[in-house]
C-alpha cells in the first residue's frame, strides 16, 4: 500500500502547540485576550490576531513547534507500517522560503523537516514538499491519505480514502470517503482493517463459483473468479479450489483410482500456485485445492479411500482439532462437516502441520505460514442451516492471513 502521511496537525499536534503557546504570547505581550473559535485552524482567527501580530508569534515559537510537538507513537506506529512492506510518502505543505517560518530558518525549511525526521528515527520511502497535495497524490500514486486540513480532505477524498487525524476545526467534516482518527494507533488499527476489507483475491477453480464470492463478500474480501494465469500480479491472494481428481502423475504415481482428471487444468494451478508461493501471499486450499497444495511442496496422495464420499450429506463426520491448530479459536476441539472427497493427503508436504484429522485418522486441515487449506468445503456451509460448522469462519481464518 502506498500511503501519504502530513506532517503538521498529522505527526504533531500543531493546534494544541497553538493554544498552549498562543495563550501564552498574548500574557507575555500584554495582549487583548479575544479569543473568538478555538476550533478553528487558524491562529489569526482563533485569537482575531491581525497578519503583524502572528508573524512575530511563529517567529518566536515556530522551532517550538517543529522540535517538541510528535504525536505519542507517531515515530512508531510509521516504521512499523513501513516495515510491514508498504511504501510511507511524508507529504507536507512546508516549503523552503515559507514566511510563516521563523527568520533564521526559513530558507532551510525542507532540510529541517528531513533532519527532525531523522532524529525521530522514522522511516520512509520518500518526502514531497508541496502545497499542492491532490495533485501530488496522483503523481505519486497514493493510494490513502492521513490528512487534517479541511480543503484537503474535501479535496483528495474525491479520489481516495482518506484517513482523518482527529482535530477540532476538522471535526464537522463527514465525507463518504474518510475515516476518522483519534490517535496513531488507532489510525494503525482502522488501516489494517481497511487494508484487509480491500485485498483483491483470486479464486481459481473450475467449479461452483458463486459459493467462494459469497464467503469473501461475508467476511469484507474483493474476489475475482478467473482460470487464467496471466495477470496474477494484481492479485493479493488465493483461494483454490479445483474439481476432480488430481493427475497422479504430478505425485509421480501411476494412475490406480483417480478419475475425472483435467491434466491442462491441473498445470495451470500448479503454476498459479507457484507464483503466490513466491510471492509470499497468502493461499487458501479447498477439497481438491489442499491435495494440490500438499502435492506442490513435496507430498502425496491417497487416490482412493471409503466412507468420505457423500455429496448429499451436510453433516458427514467429525473432525478433531490438534494443539496448534489456528481453528481451535473458531470451532473448538471438535466439530463436523460435509465430505465429498475420495482421495487425501498420505504423505504431508514439506513444512506442513496437520492442524485437523477426520476419526479415521485421514487429514482434513494442514497450515504453513500464510498458508492453511482444508478438505471439506466451508463455501457450502456458509448458511449454518445444519449442524455442522460455519462456513464463514474458514474465510476468516483466511482473511486473518494478511
Amino acid at each position: 500500500m502506498r500511503i501519504g502521511i502530513d506532517i503538521d496537525g498529522c505527526m504533531n499536534n500543531q493546534h494544541d502547540f497553538v493554544i498552549n503557546y498562543a495563550t501564552k504570547y498574548i500574557c507575555e505581550k500584554k495582549l487583548p485576550y479575544n479569543v473568538q473559535n478555538f476550533k478553528d485552524e487558524n491562529t489569526e482567527e482563533i485569537f482575531k490576531w491581525n497578519e503583524k501580530i502572528a508573524h512575530d508569534f511563529w517567529e518566536k515559537y515556530r522551532q517550538n513547534l517543529v522540535k517538541e510537538n510528535i504525536r505519542p507513537f507517531c515515530a512508531e506506529v510509521i516504521n512499523k507500517l513501513y516495515d510491514e512492506g508498504n511504501e510511507v510518502f511524508i507529504i507536507t505543505a512546508r516549503y523552503d522560503g515559507d514566511l510563516w517560518w521563523d527568520s533564521k530558518s526559513r530558507n532551510n525549511v525542507e532540510n529541517i523537516t528531513i533532519n527532525i525526521l531523522k532524529e525521530q528515527c522514522i522511516k520512509y520511502t520518500d518526502i514531497i514538499f508541496s502545497k499542492d497535495k491532490l495533485t501530488t497524490v496522483k503523481k505519486y500514486d497514493i493510494q490513502i491519505m492521513l490528512e487534517d486540513n479541511l480543503n484537503n480532505i474535501e479535496k483528495i477524498s474525491n479520489l481516495i480514502p482518506v484517513f482523518i487525524m482527529n482535530n477540532t476545526y476538522n471535526t464537522a467534516i463527514q465525507n463518504k470517503n474518510t475515516i476518522r482518527c483519534y490517535s496513531w494507533y488507532d489510525f494503525y488499527n482502522k488501516f489494517h482493517k481497511f487494508d484487509s476489507n480491500n485485498k483483491k483475491i483470486l479464486i481459481f477453480t473450475n467449479g461452483n463459483s458463486d459459493r467462494y464470492i459469497k464467503g469473501c463478500e461475508l467476511v469484507g474480501l474483493n474476489a475475482t473468479i478467473s482460470d487464467s494465469i496471466s495477470d496474477l500480479s494484481s492479485f493479493d491472494g488465493l483461494i483454490l479450489a479445483s474439481e476432480g481428481d488430481l493427475n497422479p502423475k504430478l505425485y509421480e504415481q501411476v494412475n490406480i483410482k483417480s478419475k475425472n482428471i483435467e491434466k491442462i487444468f491441473d498445470e495451470k494451478c500448479m503454476k498459479c500456485l507457484d507464483y503466490f508461493v513466491k510471492n509470499n501471499k497468502p493461499i487458501l486450499g479447498i477439497c481438491k485445492g489442499m491435495q494440490l497444495i500438499n502435492v506442490y511442496f513435496n507430498g502425496t496422495l491417497k487416490q482412493d479411500i471409503s466412507n468420505h464420499d457423500f455429496p448429499k450429506l451436510m453433516h458427514a463426520h467429525k473432525v478433531i482439532c490438534n494443539n496448534i491448530s489456528s481453528l481451535r479459536c473458531y470451532y473448538g476441539n471438535e466439530f463436523e462437516v460435509n465430505s465429498l472427497h475420495h482421495q487425501c493427503i498420505d504423505k504431508i508436504g514439506t513444512n506442513f502441520e496437520i492442524i485437523a484429522f477426520s476419526e479415521d485418522g485421514v487429514i482434513e486441515a494442514i497450515q504453513k505460514e500464510n498458508i492453511i487449506a482444508v478438505q471439506w468445503h466451508p463455501e457450502r456451509l456458509l448458511n449454518n442451516d445444519f449442524d455442522t460448522l460455519e462456513g464463514k469462519k474458514v474465510f476468516e481464518i483466511f482473511k486473518d492471513l494478511f
